[in-house]
């Protein structure tokens, strides 16, 4: 598993604490998960 994919489950898991996913939960999943995927790219 890579960095970034471990990235995107930690972040996901604080925004979920935070309560901060409901309405727009798969629109701010997929802008977290397009973010760590330039870093992984970037980080190469």
């Amino acid at each position: 598993m890579s960095s970034g994919v471990i990235g995107f489950i930690v972040a996901k898991d604080i925004f979920l604490e935070n309560g901060s996913l409901d309405e727009h939960e798969q629109e701010i999943e997929k802008e977290i998960y397009d973010w760590f995927k330039k870093i992984e790219v970037q980080s190469r």
